[in-house]
């Protein structure tokens, strides 16, 4: 038997949330961007480096 739990902040308050688990182990209610958004994350880094690069050719 296994319980699983996530901790959120909100406003500064936590707040804790039982995790689902079905019999194959996989949770059901997985918490939204919990390990991140890996696309998302190396589009805005090549955004940003797109920005310094015309801002440097600018100057």
């Amino acid at each position: 038997m296994v319980r699983l739990y996530f901790c959120d902040s909100h406003g500064g308050n936590s707040e804790i949330s039982k995790l689902g688990i079905d019999l194959f182990g996989t949770i059901q209610n997985w918490p939204t961007n919990f390990m991140g958004d890996a696309f998302g994350e190396t589009l805005a880094a090549e955004k940003a480096k797109l920005r310094r690069m015309k801002k440097d050719a600018a100057e």
